[in-house]
């Protein structure tokens, strides 16, 4: 008998979404094991102050961690990609701008060194995820999985059930959708992406915005400075956030991250007119 599929495949309140706005497109990209609802309340807000916005679904999220385990570094660059092409159709956008965050940030930065963006804006990236070859790739990768064992024990043993526990404000994580886990097959494609970060950074050359938090537990502020300084664009900014987590766009200091980006993107889109 024939399989037949009669259910959604994508996790509800985790989908793509676009909210139709003006001439300036901002497309979004989130992190690993997340989904585009870590994107949506700055999409909402970049909406309100008239822009076009695009959140893309990198492939193998936001459905199940089978699906992900399936896919590489190059199916994600390609959903970027995708997203780019879709707001660069549309003939009513005119400017496009580039916002990602932490492996989102690593893909944006991708995806800005060979496709003409007008502005580009980085939350949390890293610089390089492992030493050098495959054996200390492979170390990393393990090395994230317990981690993410270690964060899900810790979760069951919190009543209140909340998978950001560890956020500066753990209540707005409620809701929050994402792949409990981090299979070392995937952390593999993660690691090689962010390890490409070194040589990709130079060729960005559009203006850029760099947003990082002190109080990173994932990515060090070092790390983050490091690849600003290898970022080839003459006009670039770098903003840290005092009390976020790694999770910049939807964490306690969510609003200033917003207003940042919203006045870098006038900024830019001023200089052009």
């Amino acid at each position: 008998m024939n399989e037949t599929f009669n259910n959604p495949t994508l996790i509800p309140t985790a989908e793509p979404f676009f909210y139709s706005g003006n001439e300036i497109g901002c497309l979004l990209v989130h992190g690993f094991t997340d989904s585009p609802k870590e994107m949506r309340p700055l999409g909402e807000y970049l909406n309100q102050q008239g822009y076009s916005v695009l959140g893309v679904r990198i492939t193998g999220h936001a459905t199940t961690i089978e699906n992900l385990r399936r896919t590489r570094g190059q199916d994600f660059i390609a959903s970027v990609e995708d997203g780019y092409h879709f707001l660069k159709s549309n003939s009513n956008i005119k400017k496009i701008f580039v916002i990602g965050h932490s492996m989102g940030a690593g893909l944006t930065l991708f995806v800005s060194s060979y496709l003409p963006v007008d502005g580009v804006v980085v939350l949390a990236p890293g610089y390089r995820l492992s030493k050098p070859g495959k054996i200390n790739e492979y170390l990393e990768a393990i090395r994230l999985y317990r981690l993410s064992l270690k964060r899900k024990k810790m979760a069951r043993k919190l009543k209140n059930n909340l998978p950001g526990w560890y956020w500066y404000k753990p209540e707005l994580s409620k809701g929050y959708v994402k792949y409990n886990q981090k299979p070392i097959r995937c952390n593999l494609q993660l690691i090689k992406l962010g390890n490409q970060m070194p040589f990709i950074a130079p060729k960005v050359t559009s203006p850029i915005l760099f947003m990082g938090s002190l109080k990173d537990s994932i990515v060090a502020p070092e790390s983050l400075e490091k690849l600003f300084d290898s970022i080839g664009s003459k006009d670039k900014s770098l903003f840290w956030l005092e009390n976020s987590s790694h999770m910049l766009p939807v964490d306690g200091e969510r609003e200033i991250v917003f207003q940042q980006i919203n006045q870098f993107i006038q900024k830019i889109v001023k200089e052009l007119s």
